[in-house]
């Protein structure tokens, strides 16, 4: 008998007020523990619309590493003693906190809504103080392949510290990219930014995530044009 592969589809939560808009692949509320067991370190997966000049808290319950990645516009993050970095499009921000802390965040435009990413993976380690690293990636020349923004362990020292990797590709309708997994048993989670994926014979529209273990490739097709998709490999815990 054939063994089948594990697999969840997360439909996607929304919350919105006046000043922001949020979509959660992964929606705590709604979690059962054998859930939460399967994802493992994965704890959010949001993308966040912040109105102009609005700021936003994130309050942090655990040693966790928080991605953000501006899709549309800049973010500014307000850090220790009160320094703000602005990051863009084009930029990734990797900030590392200990438990009990709380990200500030804001969008430096005046009138415009600004679009971002927010991921949240648990550290693997203890963790005493903040840090953040900002990373460059370009997707222009880059259509219809998985672009490594966090490369493999192999490549990058980054990785080896954090324990997981980040691709973001763009794709024309019935392109295809195979995803070929890393590590074993590692956690492979897709994010629908825009547009509709196959992946792996399920059909996911925007907002919407697919976590799979136990396998070595993944195949995603994109179903229509300009369609943009996040994926988070993270390694087996120790």
């Amino acid at each position: 008998m054939t063994k089948q592969t594990p697999v969840q589809i997360y439909l996607p939560g929304r919350l919105n007020t006046a000043q922001f808009r949020r979509y959660s692949a992964l929606d705590g509320e709604d979690f059962n523990n054998p859930v939460k067991e399967f994802l493992g370190r994965l704890e959010v997966v949001n993308e966040e619309l912040l109105a102009g000049s609005q700021k936003l808290v994130l309050a942090v319950e655990q040693a966790t590493h928080v991605i953000l990645i501006p899709v549309k516009g800049s973010v500014a993050l307000n850090g220790p003693h009160n320094g703000i970095t602005t990051f863009n499009a084009g930029e990734l921000l990797i900030h590392t906190v200990p438990a009990n802390h709380s990200i500030h965040l804001a969008n430096p435009l005046g009138a415009d809504i600004i679009r971002f990413l927010q991921i949240r993976i648990k550290a693997g380690q203890p963790v005493n103080a903040s840090s953040w690293v900002l990373l460059n990636f370009d997707l222009k020349g880059r259509r219809n392949q998985l672009m490594p923004i966090i490369a493999s362990a192999i490549e990058n020292k980054i990785s080896r510290q954090l324990l997981f990797t980040l691709h973001l590709g763009q794709f024309e309708d019935q392109k295809e990219a195979l995803y070929k997994i890393a590590g074993e048993n590692s956690l492979f989670f897709v994010f629908v930014i825009a547009g509709a994926f196959e992946v792996e014979g399920n059909l996911l529209g925007e907002k919407e995530g697919l976590a799979l273990r136990e396998k070595q490739e993944v195949k995603l097709v994109a179903t229509r044009n300009n369609a943009m998709v996040l994926v988070v490999e993270i390694a087996k815990e120790a």
